[in-house]
């Protein structure tokens, strides 16, 4: 048996996650696959996004056990993403003071500043609904919509949205903006 993983969380890997699924496909067959040659990689984000990025939110975000069997646990529970079990791991040996300034609600308080709220309108793990939800479940805040797919604008750049997050503070963007992706999955 052949094990494989597609992150569908980036855009830039749908082309290579599309020639996998289609000799997943054609494997019980015994039929052979179509040659079709894998994209090439996209050019990174001009700032850092490694794994330490997003255990920095998780981990002080989040209550994490600091017993290493109980993500062994967690995962082999899981049939949907035992993935996302080992991904934060890293949060039993995360410095517990990380998260003493972790809010943990109430979440319907007004905030001296507006709290921008990021979506995607093609997210397969944050369904855009629930962005829109929690920016109206929030007291002061402002929508900014990603007309696009994948996983956050970290993983998945469009200028747009990044430039309206740098000057937030100083500069909301307006009501209803909809910023495009820089790339599309299937040029």
């Amino acid at each position: 048996m052949v094990e494989a993983a597609s992150n569908l969380g980036r855009v830039d890997q749908w082309q290579s996650n599309a020639v996998l699924l289609q000799q997943l496909w054609t494997a019980p067959t015994g039929g052979k696959p179509s040659p079709v040659a894998a994209p090439s990689p996209a050019p990174s984000p001009g700032y850092y996004t490694g794994q330490e990025q997003q255990l920095a939110i998780v981990c002080a975000d989040s209550p994490n056990p600091r017993d290493l069997a109980a993500y062994a646990a967690a995962a082999a529970a899981s049939t949907f993403a035992p993935t996302a079990a080992w991904n934060s791991f890293g949060c039993a040996d995360w410095s517990a003071a990380a998260a003493q300034d972790r809010y943990t609600g109430p979440w319907n308080r007004p905030t001296a500043s507006t709290i921008l709220v990021v979506g995607n309108t093609g997210d397969p793990w944050t369904v855009y609904q629930d962005s829109a939800a929690m920016s109206h479940e929030l007291v002061h805040t402002r929508l900014l919509t990603v007309g696009g797919y994948g996983h956050t604008t970290g993983d998945n750049p469009s200028t747009c949205a990044i430039i309206d997050v740098v000057s937030y503070t100083v500069t909301l963007p307006a009501p209803g903006t909809v910023c495009k992706q820089n790339a599309t999955p299937f040029p």
